[in-house]
């Protein structure tokens, strides 16, 4: 079965029915990026607390998908909830890196998921601003704590 089909039959499931959804599928060789737009009223019970509901539904695509051979990484967002997300908590995290680099003091965040923790170690490693700050990773989810702090 097709991503595509599958999506439509989930949502389906779920009572949604396809004139209720758009979907947007990028697909290149390393990854799959599924964007849906649900009517507001609906976006809840996929999103979740916390994105919980979101994340678990891209957690049973990507299980699906692999036990068929499938090696790309698949991402799902659902009405921009992931891209508006991923915005505040840059911001955030340019907020508390300038903090750090400013106070010489370490900052622990909690309660990012494992992509959230990838976005933060890639801010920090990849911006010339921060060059002097350092980030690590402790603990085991969903308790993971990550830690900014000025380079060693």
């Amino acid at each position: 079965m097709k991503i595509n089909e599958y999506i439509s039959k989930l949502c389906f499931y779920l009572g949604l029915d396809e004139e209720s959804l758009e979907k947007k599928i990028e697909e290149d060789e390393n990854k799959i990026n599924i964007y849906l737009k649900i009517p507001p009223n609906e976006a809840g019970y996929f999103i979740g607390n916390n994105g919980e509901a979101l994340f678990a539904l891209e957690r049973q695509l990507r299980m699906v998908f692999r036990n068929q051979g499938n090696q790309k990484r698949i991402f799902l967002d659902i009405n921009d909830y992931r891209g508006k997300r991923n915005a505040e908590l840059e911001q955030e995290v340019k907020r508390i890196a300038e903090d750090v680099l400013e106070t010489k003091e370490s900052y622990c965040l909690e309660g990012l998921n494992a992509y959230e923790r990838y976005l933060v170690h890639s801010l920090i490693s990849d911006s010339e601003e921060f060059k002097d700050l350092d980030t690590s990773s402790e603990g085991e989810d969903p308790h993971r704590i990550l830690t900014i702090m000025i380079k060693e």
